[in-house]
């Protein structure tokens, strides 16, 4: 939702404008970070997985960098 009601920063996120890329990930890296350290569930077909968080800190800030690496890549 916020790159989608900010119009201005969603062009210069796409144009991969440095200070755009910036913002996203100052919005987005708590919950990225949250998310990947308490782990989650997700179904696929019949069953219910959970994956387990990352608890090692520097484990956990790799797989934050891998994730906005790849969405800024896309």
């Amino acid at each position: 939702m916020f790159l989608a009601k900010n119009k201005t920063l969603l062009e210069a996120f796409k144009r991969g404008e440095r200070s755009a890329l910036e913002e996203v990930y100052r919005h987005y890296a708590p919950g990225v970070t949250s998310f990947l350290r308490k782990g989650f569930t997700f179904r696929s077909g019949k069953g219910q997985f959970f994956v387990k968080g990352i608890l090692d800190p520097s484990d956990l800030k790799s797989a934050v960098q891998e994730v906005f690496r790849r969405a800024f890549e896309a």
